[in-house]
C-alpha cells in the first residue's frame, strides 16, 4: 500500500485538494487505510459512526469492499472509479 502512495503525485494532490475542498466546508477528514483482504471488517470502520461519509479512491475494478459498499447506511462516492454497474456515485479523475 505504501508503494503505492508515497511520492505518488496523484494520490497526494488528491489528498490534499479533498483535505482542503473538505475545510473550506468546516469539515474534518479522517483516511483510513481499507483492507481488500477483509471487506466485512473493513466495512465495518466505516459504520461506527465516527464518519459522516466516504470516498473510496481507485479501488479495484474486482473489489470486495466496491461490492459491498452498497450495503453501507453511509453517503458514500467512488473516485477514480467509473463503472455503471458499481451500483454507486461515481466520479472520474482526470
Amino acid at each position: 500500500w505504501r508503494a503505492h502512495t508515497t511520492g505518488n503525485s496523484f494520490f497526494s494532490n488528491f489528498v490534499f485538494g479533498f483535505i482542503d475542498g473538505a475545510a473550506d466546508f468546516n469539515y474534518q477528514v479522517k483516511i483510513i487505510r481499507l483492507s481488500e483482504e477483509q471487506p466485512d471488517e473493513t466495512l465495518r470502520h466505516l459504520e461506527d459512526g465516527s464518519i459522516d461519509g466516504a470516498v473510496l479512491l481507485s479501488p479495484r475494478c474486482d473489489s470486495a469492499l466496491v461490492a459491498k459498499a452498497g450495503s453501507l447506511n453511509l453517503p458514500l462516492i467512488l473516485a477514480g472509479y467509473l463503472s455503471p454497474d458499481a451500483g454507486l456515485p461515481c466520479v472520474g479523475l482526470d
